[in-house]
């Protein structure tokens, strides 16, 4: 697994990697409230997991997007 050559570019200026972050954020916070009046889990979690994964892929380096590396 390797990341994309302009990774820290991508982290600061991808509109995509910053509303993901939001929505696990928001996503996060609705589910400790769930769990706080209810005791009970919600499926907010997944869509945190979902979101956090999203913004982990958009800096992952996909051969069949970008080409394969010049070294291979």
């Amino acid at each position: 697994m390797k990341l994309v050559p302009n990774w820290k570019r991508v982290l600061w200026h991808s509109w995509s990697f910053h509303i993901n972050l939001i929505v696990a954020a928001a996503s996060a916070v609705e589910a400790g409230i769930t769990y706080w009046v209810d005791g009970r889990v919600s499926a907010f979690l997944a869509v945190t997991g979902a979101s956090l994964a999203a913004s982990v892929a958009r800096v992952i380096k996909q051969e069949t997007v970008s080409g394969p590396s010049d070294g291979e």
